[in-house]
């Protein structure tokens, strides 16, 4: 094993490591453990060990012996790891002597949603597919890799409020197709009730989108643009967010606590720049028919002609 390191100078010290340990015929982790208890015997001259895991490996004890020698790194790829991936799959394909079109690298990032352990497979599975000098493109992608992406309920929100009819559709058609649903970072239990619960989502989205219009328009609507940056959002239109509404006393943009999420109803603003709050308040006015048809109708069909309206502002 000693020979067939790369590294030549280093060849007797690896031989002298392997010699002094433990004879265990059957190997296993208890070889693993012993190694790297002789090198915290030994002191860190320059020795590495690098071990991956998804989970804590069995033996925490051991962890925390590493890590009173102060010879603990951890390493992540962190919130996002789409760049570390595509690293990855261009440094693979290299050593592998395929060409992987940047295109590819995207539709597989969105395709294995961002998952490392997907990822890294599905990417070997495509470079044994294409071969050395082969090359692999998005379309290969597509015929070859399932789609396990999630959808993010903000990104329909976000077609939503472009009136952009087929994205949201399509994205529609992705929320009830049975894969992992999120709301931003946070997942939506999607197994018993999802057509009511996700209509609720849905209306109160609008409703707020509403509310927004409705309190700009009191005004004529000056010094809001939908493409607005966030800072002018706040010296402009946040101090009217904030200001109370008679009889009540208090804003009706506020939380229960009594704050106004600026950052919040900035993005609910920019969804409802391209509708009237007439329109919207004849969407809401509709919301409890579509409650109704979704008992006894289908439920792609019911909600799909429900935003279709609302884009059209019908």
């Amino acid at each position: 094993a000693a020979r067939k390191t790369r590294h030549r100078p280093l060849q007797e010290v690896l031989a002298s490591i392997l010699a002094g340990l433990p004879e265990e015929r059957a190997g296993g982790p208890g070889v693993l453990k012993d190694a790297i208890r002789l090198l915290l015997e030994r002191g860190n001259d320059g020795t590495v060990a690098l071990l991956t895991a998804t989970a804590p490996p069995a033996g925490v004890d051991l962890v925390e012996e590493i890590a009173n020698k102060g010879l603990l790194l951890e390493a992540a790829v962190g919130e996002d790891p789409g760049p570390a991936l595509a690293r990855l799959a261009r440094a693979q394909a290299k050593e592998r002597e395929v060409t992987l079109d940047p295109d590819a690298i995207e539709r597989l990032l969105f395709r294995t949603d961002l998952s490392p352990q997907l990822f890294a497979a599905e990417l070997a599975k495509l470079l044994e597919w294409a071969g050395p000098g082969g090359r692999v493109r998005a379309a290969d992608v597509h015929a070859n890799v399932e789609d396990e992406s999630s959808e993010d309920v903000y990104a329909f929100y976000e077609a939503l409020g472009r009136r952009d009819a087929g994205d949201a559709l399509a994205r529609l058609d992705r929320l009830f197709s049975g894969r992992a649903v999120r709301a931003g970072k946070r997942d939506v239990d999607t197994d018993e009730g999802w057509p009511v619960i996700f209509l609720g989502m849905l209306t109160s989205e609008v409703r707020r989108m509403f509310l927004f219009r409705a309190r700009l328009e009191e005004n004529g609507g000056a010094g809001f643009d939908a493409g607005m940056s966030y800072q002018a959002f706040q010296a402009r239109i946040l101090p009217r967010l904030t200001e109370p509404a008679v009889p009540f006393g208090r804003s009706p943009f506020q939380t229960g606590q009594g704050q106004v999420n600026g950052y919040l109803w900035y993005k609910v603003g920019t969804r409802a720049g391209r509708y009237t709050a007439r329109e919207l308040a004849r969407a809401l006015a509709r919301a409890a028919d579509v409650d109704v048809k979704l008992k006894s109708s289908s439920v792609p069909l019911v909600l799909s002609l429900y935003v279709a309206d609302l884009i059209a502002g019908t």
